[in-house]
C-alpha cells in the first residue's frame, strides 16, 4: 500500500512539474512589459510637452488679449481726440464766417466813406473859386471867412481821418482772419494725424485678432491633443496592468513549478530508495513501470508545420515585414509585419492551433490577440473590429478568432499580422504559407 502512495506522488509530482513548466515559457516577456513601460514614459513626456505647449498659448492668449485691450482704449482716446479737433475747427471757421461778416460790414462803410468824400472833393474843385467868393462876400469881417475856411480844410481832414481808420479796421480783420485761418489749418493737420494714427492702429489692432482667433484655434487643437493623450495613457497604463498580472501569474507558476519539482526530487529520490530495496529483497525481482502522460489539449506544442493565411480571399501585401516611413508619425521605423488589407469585418482565421494569451484593446495596436503556439512562438493579430474568442481559449489552425478593423494607429482597414519567437519578432513569410 504504501509503496502504491509514493508511486502516485511520484506520477502526480512529474504530471504537476510538466504542467507548470510548460505554462512558464509562454505569456508576456519581461522585454515585453518593458517595452511598454518605455512607451508609457514617453506618452507621459509628450503629455507634458503637450501641457508646456498649452501653458504657453494661454499666455500668449493672455498678453494678446491685454494689448488688444490697450489698443482698444487707444483708438477710442484717437476718436475722442478726433472729435475735440473737429469741433475746435468748426469753432474756427464760425470765428471766420463772423470775421468775413465784419471785414464786409468795413468795407462797406469804407466805400461809403469814400464815395461821400469824393462827393465832396469833387463839389469843392468844381465849385471852388465861386463858393470861396460867396464866402468871402458873405462874410462880415475876414475873421468869419477863414473860421469857414478853415472848417471846409478840417472836414476834408476828417474824412480822410476816417477813412485811413477805416481802411485800418479792414486791414486788422483781414490780419484776424488769416490767423483763424491759420489755426484752422493747423487743427486740420492734427486731425491728419489723428486719423493717421487712427488707421494704424486698426491695422494692428486687427492683425492682433487674427492672431487671438489663430491662438484660440491652436488652444482648441492643444486640449484635444492632451485629451486624446491622456486617454492613450490611460490605456497604455491599463495595458502595463494587464501584462503586470500576467507576468505575476507567471512568477507564482514559477515558484509552484519550482516546488513542485522539489517534490519530484524527493519523490524520485524515495523511489530510488525503495527499489534499491526491493532489489535486494526480492529473488524473483520485479519491474515497476511507472509512465506518465503529462499536458492537456490547451498547452500547444508547435510541432513544425505550415502555418495558414488569416484572411480568406484577401492576399494582398500592402506593407511588408521590412524598414519604411510611418503612414502616421511620417518617421523611419522597422515594420514588424505584414499588413493584409480587407473590408471592416472580414473573418480572421487562427494561422494555427494555440492558446489566446491575451485579447484587449491597445491605444496603438487597436482590438489585438496573441496566439501562443509553443515552444515560444506567438502570431499577433492587430487593428481587429471585434474579437470572436477571449483570453485563454484554445483554438485551431482556421479557427474563427475575429475580424477586419482599423482600430488603433491604422490609416485604413486591414489586418497586421506578426509572428514572435523567443521575444522577437520574425519575418511573417518564413512560418506562414
Amino acid at each position: 500500500m504504501r509503496k502504491k502512495f509514493k508511486k502516485i506522488i511520484y506520477t502526480s509530482a512529474v504530471i504537476l512539474t510538466v504542467c507548470i513548466l510548460s505554462g512558464v515559457g509562454r505569456g508576456i516577456t519581461k522585454a515585453d512589459l518593458y517595452d511598454e513601460q518605455a512607451k508609457e514614459e514617453e506618452l507621459e513626456k509628450e503629455l507634458e510637452d503637450a501641457q508646456s505647449i498649452l501653458d504657453s498659448l494661454e499666455s500668449l492668449k493672455s498678453d494678446t488679449t491685454a494689448y488688444i485691450e490697450s489698443m482698444d482704449l487707444k483708438l477710442n482716446e484717437i476718436a475722442q481726440n478726433i472729435i475735440y479737433i473737429n469741433g475746435q475747427i468748426e469753432d474756427k471757421q464760425a470765428e471766420i464766417d463772423a470775421t468775413n461778416i465784419e471785414i464786409e460790414n468795413e468795407q462797406a462803410e469804407v466805400d461809403s466813406q469814400y464815395d461821400a468824400m469824393k462827393i465832396r472833393i469833387k463839389f469843392m474843385y468844381e465849385n471852388g473859386n465861386s463858393q470861396m467868393l460867396d464866402m468871402f462876400f458873405g462874410t462880415d469881417s475876414i475873421g468869419e471867412f477863414l473860421k469857414k475856411a478853415e472848417y471846409i480844410t478840417e472836414l476834408t481832414t476828417y474824412d480822410r481821418q476816417m477813412l485811413d481808420k477805416l481802411k485800418e479796421a479792414v486791414d486788422l480783420l483781414e490780419q484776424s482772419k488769416a490767423k483763424l485761418e491759420q489755426e484752422e489749418a493747423e487743427l486740420e493737420t492734427l486731425k491728419g494725424d489723428a486719423e493717421a494714427e487712427q488707421a494704424e492702429v486698426e491695422v494692428l489692432l486687427a492683425a492682433k485678432e487674427e492672431e487671438l482667433a489663430n491662438t484660440n484655434a491652436q488652444i482648441d487643437e492643444a486640449n484635444k491633443d492632451i485629451s486624446a493623450k491622456q486617454t492613450e495613457l490611460q490605456e497604455q497604463q491599463n495595458l502595463i496592468a494587464q501584462m503586470e498580472a500576467i507576468e505575476e501569474r507567471k512568477r507564482v507558476e514559477e515558484e509552484a513549478a519550482r516546488q513542485a519539482a522539489e517534490a519530484l526530487a524527493a519523490a524520485e529520490a524515495s523511489k530510488q530508495a525503495e527499489d534499491a530495496t526491493n532489489s535486494t529483497n526480492t529473488s524473483n525481482g520485479s519491474s515497476t513501470n511507472s509512465g506518465s502522460s503529462s499536458g492537456s489539449s490547451y498547452i500547444p506544442t508547435y510541432d513544425g508545420g505550415i502555418f495558414a493565411w488569416p484572411l480568406r480571399g484577401y492576399t494582398t501585401i500592402s506593407s511588408d515585414y521590412s524598414s519604411r516611413i510611418s503612414p502616421i508619425s511620417g518617421q523611419q521605423e522597422n515594420h514588424n509585419g505584414i499588413d493584409i488589407p480587407a473590408p471592416i469585418g472580414t473573418p480572421i482565421y487562427a494561422v494555427y492551433d494555440g492558446t489566446v494569451e491575451w485579447a484587449w484593446l491597445s491605444s496603438s495596436a487597436g482590438n489585438w490577440m496573441g496566439i501562443y503556439h509553443g515552444n515560444g512562438i506567438y502570431s499577433v493579430y492587430m487593428h481587429m473590429s471585434a474579437f470572436a474568442v477571449s483570453s485563454g481559449t484554445y483554438v485551431h489552425k482556421g479557427d474563427l478568432i475575429g475580424y477586419v478593423g482599423s482600430t488603433g494607429w491604422s490609416t485604413g482597414p486591414h489586418l497586421h499580422l506578426s509572428i514572435r519567437v523567443n521575444g522577437s519578432y520574425v519575418n511573417p513569410h518564413i512560418y506562414v504559407g
